[in-house]
């Protein structure tokens, strides 16, 4: 799937983020859904910016931090999407709700719990901490009742943030890498907590001030992750956040250097198609492609299984099979002469 979004295509900023993510391919099967939120917890939030009008969601309480923050953590989650402006964000059609903490103490707790009282299923925290930590019980009750946690391992290596609950199933970890692949020289968490890496140094993002730049951390590595849950969530609103977590660890690529830090970047880097292909191959059943006679150009597309069957291809005629899964040929498959057949 192609991107319009002007600053992209106009080579004014990178798309680092989303070709480490293989956003586009996984746009191919899912581009999210507006009903998806995510809660995103940070001290300010440009609701106004061009490509965020109509990403927001709404924002819950007020600005108390000086810091610019959000608007660009929120960015990295979902933009407007192909809309001609600016970047595009991996959720893309996903929507994003601001919930507004000065990122200390009960203030930051309190916050993520009226994401949670507000039945929000996917929260971002982009923060080294959760604030005054109450309890695990509470973080557990969360994630027993359908919340997918993403946290920030934080921008030093020997950050141990979120290590209390970060082994929680349903608690994603995030860490970094370059858009080389690399994680040496990122100085992010590198340690036994931390779950998934994506891009953490240079990554695009909408800023306050109706603009773009780019920014580092790990505060804009896990909104990824968050971008990539919502997109798992608009195909199966059923998947618990122990599965979803399962998945997208279960999906990664390897990381470049990762022999340089045995046991200490999670399972490797998120890839988004990877995750969505595992959901759909999931929950689509076969296609049966069953006694028919090709007599034109015909495609049969699937991120399943194609089941064929007694087909005959003739003469000037194309077949094309596009599986995610297998091609399985039984009985007759008459591919005749002057005939095409692509099988993918």
């Amino acid at each position: 799937m192609g991107i319009n979004d002007t600053w992209i295509v106009n080579n004014q900023i990178n798309n680092d983020a989303l070709n480490l993510l293989n956003a586009q391919c996984a746009w191919t099967i899912t581009t999210g859904s507006p009903d998806i939120i995510v809660g995103v917890i940070d001290t300010e939030f440009e609701t106004t910016h061009e490509d965020l009008q109509n990403t927001f969601a709404g924002t819950v309480g007020t600005r108390s931090d000086p810091l610019d923050h959000g608007t660009s953590v929120s960015s990295c989650v979902a933009t407007g999407t192909n809309n001609n402006k600016g970047i595009a964000g991996i959720g893309y059609n996903t929507r994003v709700k601001g919930y507004y903490t000065n990122g200390s103490g009960s203030t930051l707790w309190n916050t993520i719990w009226q994401a949670y009282q507000d039945d929000i299923k996917i929260i971002n925290v982009s923060w080294t901490g959760i604030g005054s930590f109450p309890n695990t019980l509470a973080v557990r009750e969360m994630t027993n009742n359908g919340v997918v946690l993403i946290v920030a391992a934080g921008n030093d290596p020997n950050s141990t943030s979120h290590r209390r609950y970060a082994d929680f199933p349903g608690v994603i970890n995030v860490s970094g890498v370059w858009a080389n692949n690399q994680h040496a020289g990122t100085n992010h968490a590198q340690n036994q907590w931390v779950d998934v890496c994506a891009l953490s140094k240079n990554v695009a993002a909408c800023v306050a001030g109706d603009t773009y730049s780019t920014v580092n951390g790990t505060s804009f590595a896990a909104p990824q992750v968050a971008g990539v849950v919502a997109l798992l969530r608009s195909m199966d609103s059923n998947l618990s956040p122990a599965e979803i977590e399962n998945i997208i660890k279960s999906t990664t690529d390897p990381i470049a250097d990762a022999h340089l830090f045995p046991g200490l970047l999670g399972t490797g880097r998120v890839n988004a198609y990877a995750a969505v292909l595992a959901v759909c191959a999931a929950t689509t059943p076969p296609v049966n492609f069953l006694n028919r006679t090709v007599t034109s150009h015909t495609t049969v597309t699937t991120c399943s299984d194609i089941n064929v069957q007694n087909v005959t291809v003739q003469n000037g005629a194309a077949l094309t099979l596009s599986a995610s899964g297998h091609v399985s040929v039984n009985g007759t498959f008459d591919v005749r002469l002057g005939s095409t057949l692509n099988v993918q």
